[in-house]
């Protein structure tokens, strides 16, 4: 479900909770771990955060991504993503677990340049996981959203929100170990490349208001 837009959203670029959920049943579980940008960098992909997860904890982000960072009509087959306007992440699952990621686009997300400047809210998400992390390839500007790409991760799923809706749900059932996820934007198709706006349009226009620019989610990761 989508949240109304509160203080926080508009003071904080990043709201990062990491709690553990409070309706399961038996002892509470320890706190999840989150750290920002803890991956190794220098190679590989950009990580933003390194979550570590067991049963019944999740956590929370609240950030922004490129409009088509998940799907760029321009890129060419097997390589749609856009690697450095996607937001990365380097799960540690410690424990069996059915997971659930939840991506809702967001008002008033502060975009992360220092302008202090609100991003735009119509993301389209999208996510894909991947099994293992990567800190060592040579990173690229674009990645496969539907499959592997480098030889340190390999695809596992997606959801591509073909019906282009404002939230995007993606559940596995994963053992425990070392996951990538990434979070992007895929708004409807616009058909020839030749259709999309360029970058620096006025975003005043409609079209070019969607499908250009960063805008902002909000994201749940749970762990059950």
């Amino acid at each position: 479900m989508k949240r109304a837009c509160v203080s926080s959203c508009l003071v904080a670029t990043i709201v990062a909770l990491s709690v553990p959920t409070s309706h399961a049943a038996g002892p509470p579980a320890p706190p999840a771990t989150l750290a920002v940008s803890a991956v190794p960098s220098g190679a590989g992909i950009p990580y933003t955060w390194t979550v570590g997860l067991s049963k019944r904890q999740h956590v929370e982000f609240v950030l922004a991504v490129g409009a088509k960072s998940w799907n760029e009509p321009s890129n060419p087959a097997g390589l749609k993503g856009w690697t450095h306007t996607s937001n990365w992440i380097a799960l540690d699952l410690k424990q069996d677990a059915r997971i659930k990621l939840t991506v809702t686009r967001q008002q008033g997300v502060v975009l992360t340049d220092g302008t202090s400047t609100l991003s735009r809210d119509r993301l389209f998400p999208a996510v894909s996981l991947y099994a293992g992390w990567d800190s060592t390839s040579n990173q690229d500007h674009t990645f496969n959203n539907a499959g592997s790409f480098w030889s340190t991760i390999q695809f596992i799923s997606n959801e591509p929100n073909a019906k282009g809706r404002d939230v995007v749900v993606l559940k596995a059932k994963l053992a425990a170990g070392q996951y990538t996820i990434d979070i992007g934007g895929n708004p409807p198709s616009l058909g020839d490349a030749s259709n999309y706006p360029a970058n620096g349009c006025d975003s005043g226009d409609a079209t070019c208001y969607v499908y250009t620019g960063q805008h902002g989610y909000y994201a749940v990761l749970e762990a059950k």
